[in-house]
């Protein structure tokens, strides 16, 4: 190991052991580990509290960019409009972190994939209490399709037949 990658580690740990983080410092996720080495390469070991803000902003970017594609695809396909907004809670000594929220939904992943689940989770609760709808749907079984992450990617999955739907963002 070399001293970067010890010295990597060694922040990691310790902010995991701070326990200020609102997620696992420790993953070895290839995309969160590349984020975590791209902040430490640039600010070294960053105390919790300077360390917050990079969440928060990082988390906004991703959470923007799944937004605006969900909108994008809802349009599409019901020809309606979701005008729902991102809120941000700064950090704070409560929210060390900070918090992003799409309607009530709560986004505390750090990948591409993950946040775009949860962003869907939070905008599938908004299309059903705003537009009275279920969207997407499995047009095998005619249910609510459901986003998970399955093999690091974002998937509209049916529970009636336990088989993916899509890759979220792409049509049914």
């Amino acid at each position: 190991m070399t001293d970067w990658t010890s010295a990597l580690y060694e922040w990691r740990t310790k902010l995991a052991h701070e326990g200020a983080c609102d997620f696992d410092v420790l993953s070895e996720e290839p995309e969160l580990v590349a984020w975590l080495e791209r902040v430490f390469a640039d600010n070294g070991a960053l105390p919790a509290d300077q360390f917050g803000p990079m969440v928060l902003r990082h988390r906004l970017e991703l959470a923007q960019g799944a937004l605006g594609k969900l909108q994008a695809a809802f349009l599409r396909d019901r020809g309606l409009r979701a005008d729902l907004e991102l809120r941000a809670d700064q950090p704070s000594r409560d929210l060390p972190m900070g918090r992003v929220w799409v309607d009530q939904t709560a986004i505390l992943a750090m990948t591409r994939a993950d946040v775009l689940v949860e962003i869907a989770d939070g905008f599938q609760d908004y299309v059903a209490g705003v537009h009275w709808q279920v969207w997407p749907e499995c047009p095998q079984h005619g249910n609510g399709a459901h986003p998970e992450t399955i093999d690091g990617r974002a998937m509209w999955m049916c529970r009636a037949g336990n088989h993916p739907v899509a890759a979220i963002c792409v049509s049914p």
